[in-house]
C-alpha cells in the first residue's frame, strides 16, 4: 500500500510528483497548491480538508502527515480529510471548542483547505465560529477558486465571488495570491492575520493551482519559522492591540514587507503615472494579466493602469484612494458574477464595483470624482491580454478597431468575451 501511495500522479503536485517537505526550499519547481500545503502544514495544529475527488488539494499534507514530518510547534498535525456535503465544517466546530482541547494549543492556527465550490456547505460552520473568534484558535481557509462550470459540462472555473459573498457575509478577512510566486508569502500572511479575524485566502484553482512552476525564493522550514515568530512577535505592541481591524492590516503588511524585504500593499497600482483611464481588480488571472497589459499600454504611451486588490476584507478605502493617479477620468472594476444570465441583467452589479464606487463617491482625497463603470463577468470567463487590452479601448470610449497596433504590440487584440459586458 505504501508504495502504491508513492507512486500517486497528481496535477496538483510538481511534474505530477510527490514532493518532500525538507526539499521545498530555495529555487526549485513546485506548484501554488503545494507552497500553500506547506505552509498549512507548518503552522497549523490541524488542517481540515475539504477537497472535491479530483481536486487533490491536500494530497502533499496527506503524505507528509502519513511520514509523521512534524510542524514548527514540534509535532505532527492531523490532516483530516472530511465529506463536502451539508453540515461540513462541524466536526471541526466541535475540535476547536472540545473541553478535552489542549489549551496550550490554542493559540496556533487550525487550517482549512478547500475549494470555493465547497464554501455553502461550510457556511454554517463558519459563522459559528466568526461569532465565537475570540475564545477559539486563529482559523484560516486556504480557498482555491475552483468550481464546476453548469454552462460546460465537466469544466472547472475560477470562481472568486463564492469567497466575496461569504467573507462580506460572515465578516472574514479576505486577501488573494496573483501568482505562484506569491502564494507561499500569502498563505504566510494570511496566518498571521489569523490571529484577529477569520481569513480566507483565495487563489486561482484551475490553472495556478497546479501549474508546475520554478520559483526562486521560496522559504525553506527554518526560514518560515523564524518569519513567522518574527513578523508575529512585532504585533503584539500596544499600538497594535488599540488599532482597528484596517490598521492590523496595514501594520501587519508592513512588518512582513521589512522581514522579508518584499514590497507588497492592500491595494498595487501599475501603469502610467498620469494615467486617465484605470482598470481595478481582484483574482489571480485577471490581476497578473492586467498588470501586465497596463505596463505595455503606459510604455506605448497610453493613459492607463491598473488596481489590483491584494486585500479585498477588510477594504481600507483611504489606501485604495491613495494608490489612484490623480489624473484618472474613468475607472473600470472588472468584477465577476456568478453567472452569463448575471452579466446582462441591468440591476445586478458586481460586489467589487459596488465597494469602488462607494469609495469614489465618498472620498476627499481626488481633485474630482471618476466616472466608475461595472465590468462585469461571468466565472466561466477565460481572460487574455487581447481581451483585457479590449476592455481598456472600451472605457477610452474607442471603437476596437480604431486602436494602433503599435500602441500594443506585441499583443494582439480581438473582439473582446461574449461574457463580458460593460455597463
Amino acid at each position: 500500500m505504501a508504495a502504491k501511495e508513492q507512486q500517486h500522479f497528481s496535477g496538483a503536485l510538481p511534474f505530477g510528483k510527490q514532493i518532500e517537505l525538507s526539499s521545498i526550499a530555495g529555487p526549485t519547481y513546485v506548484t501554488a497548491q503545494s507552497l500553500v500545503q506547506q505552509v498549512a502544514y507548518l503552522l497549523s495544529d490541524k488542517i481540515w480538508s475539504y477537497s472535491p475527488e479530483t481536486f487533490d488539494l491536500d494530497v502533499s499534507a496527506q503524505a507528509w502527515a502519513r511520514s509523521q514530518e512534524k510542524n514548527v510547534h514540534g509535532y505532527s498535525p492531523r490532516v483530516q480529510a472530511m465529506d463536502i456535503r451539508s453540515g461540513a465544517g462541524t466536526a471541526a466546530l466541535g475540535y476547536i471548542f472540545s473541553k478535552d482541547f489542549d489549551v496550550k494549543r490554542r493559540h496556533i492556527p487550525q487550517a482549512v483547505l478547500t475549494s470555493s465550490s465547497a464554501l455553502n456547505f461550510l457556511r454554517q460552520a463558519l459563522d459559528q465560529l466568526s461569532l465565537l473568534y475570540g475564545v477559539g484558535n486563529p482559523l484560516v481557509a486556504h480557498v482555491a477558486a475552483a468550481s464546476y462550470d453548469g454552462s460546460q459540462k465537466g469544466a472547472l472555473a475560477a470562481d472568486y465571488i463564492s469567497s466575496m459573498w461569504l467573507a462580506e457575509d460572515l465578516g472574514f478577512s479576505l486577501i488573494s495570491s496573483q501568482s505562484a510566486h506569491e502564494s507561499q508569502h500569502m498563505s504566510l500572511l494570511a496566518t498571521l492575520l489569523a490571529q484577529d479575524t477569520p481569513v480566507l485566502h483565495t487563489y486561482d484553482g484551475v490553472r495556478m493551482a497546479r501549474d508546475t512552476t520554478r520559483v526562486i525564493d521560496i522559504l525553506d522550514q527554518s526560514g518560515l519559522r523564524a518569519a513567522y515568530d518574527n513578523i508575529h512577535k512585532s504585533t503584539q505592541a500596544d499600538d497594535y492591540k488599540h488599532s482597528t481591524t484596517e490598521g492590523k492590516v496595514l501594520k501587519t503588511l508592513k512588518a512582513f514587507n521589512e522581514e522579508l524585504g518584499t514590497d507588497y500593499k492592500a491595494f498595487e497600482y501599475y501603469g502610467h503615472s498620469a494615467a486617465e483611464t484605470v482598470l481595478v481588480t481582484f483574482g489571480s488571472v485577471e490581476s497578473s494579466l492586467a498588470a501586465q497589459v497596463a505596463e505595455k499600454l503606459a510604455n506605448a504611451g497610453s493613459r492607463t493602469g491598473v488596481v489590483n486588490v491584494r486585500v479585498y476584507r477588510p477594504f481600507i478605502e483611504e489606501a485604495f484612494l491613495k494608490v489612484l493617479p490623480t489624473t484618472v477620468k474613468v475607472i473600470g472594476v472588472l468584477g465577476q458574477v456568478a453567472s452569463t444570465q448575471e452579466v446582462g441583467e441591468a440591476g445586478i452589479r458586481s460586489r467589487l464595483y459596488e465597494d469602488i464606487l462607494a469609495a469614489v463617491s465618498f472620498n476627499t482625497i481626488l481633485p474630482e470624482t471618476p466616472e466608475v463603470r461595472d465590468v462585469k463577468f461571468a466565472r466561466s470567463e477565460s481572460w487574455s491580454p487581447q481581451s483585457v487590452a479590449g476592455v481598456y479601448h472600451m472605457l477610452a470610449g474607442k471603437p476596437l478597431d480604431t486602436m494602433p497596433q503599435s500602441e500594443l504590440a506585441p499583443i494582439l487584440l480581438v473582439p473582446n468575451s461574449r461574457n463580458t459586458v460593460l455597463n
